[in-house]
């Protein structure tokens, strides 16, 4: 291992470094980061190809890469880095967490839309106990 010292910020950092990673592939922060340490385990894990874990990510994101939204937060594919927020609506959704992937809420009885937000179609009353259907005479 080669010890290296890092300036971040106003502090300085010692850190460890495998031989073989240059400085630009210690850490894959995904643009969610510019902080990043060293771990063994992880080192060890990916085969001695990768040990940089990222720290403090931004903009609603988690993980050894920030690669995850955080709870309550999804990827909008539209969007190159800041995750929205899910917004569930909190009568029409069964919980404020969605689909990190798509911000799908998980919706009460015969409500629809990505939030949770309206009655399907041939039901109404929208409340906390989803949407009642219509009865046919």
């Amino acid at each position: 291992l080669l010890l290296h010292i890092r300036t971040c910020c106003t502090w300085k950092l010692l850190l460890l470094w495998p031989l073989n990673m240059s400085s630009n592939s210690e850490c894959d922060c995904s643009d969610h980061s510019d902080k990043c340490h060293f771990d063994m385990a992880v080192y060890l894990a990916t085969g001695n190809t990768s040990g940089g874990v990222c720290e403090d990510c931004q903009h609603n994101t988690m993980g050894r890469n920030c690669e995850l939204c955080k709870p309550f937060f999804y990827k909008d594919p539209t969007r190159h880095i800041r995750d929205p927020p899910c917004n569930c609506d909190p009568q029409g959704s069964i919980s404020s967490l969605c689909d990190p992937r798509g911000g799908q809420c998980r919706c009460r009885s015969n409500i629809i839309g990505r939030r949770c937000d309206k009655c399907a179609p041939g039901t109404y009353g929208f409340g906390p106990s989803g949407c009642i259907r219509e009865e046919l005479l």
